[in-house]
């Protein structure tokens, strides 16, 4: 199964990406997202916006997890 996801928050990246979970691996100063990984090996990038009123935050995820995969019976 492979999932993907986009959730936008109103907050900052650096107060939406919870750092307790959320582990940095890949940050170069010439990208313009980070990606994260957490211990079940979700993938997470994280990307801020500036609007006129705010900061927020674009964030992508995805994951795959491998199991039997079963055909449905006719």
């Amino acid at each position: 199964m492979h999932k993907k996801g986009h959730i936008t928050s109103l907050q900052p990246c650096h107060k939406a990406v919870d750092r307790d979970i959320w582990k940095v691996q890949f940050n170069l100063p010439n990208f313009d997202y980070k990606k994260y990984k957490n211990t079940q090996g979700v993938v997470l990038y994280a990307k801020e916006v500036e609007t006129p009123n705010q900061k927020i935050c674009l964030l992508d995820y995805e994951f795959r997890a491998k199991g039997e995969h079963t055909s449905p019976s006719f």
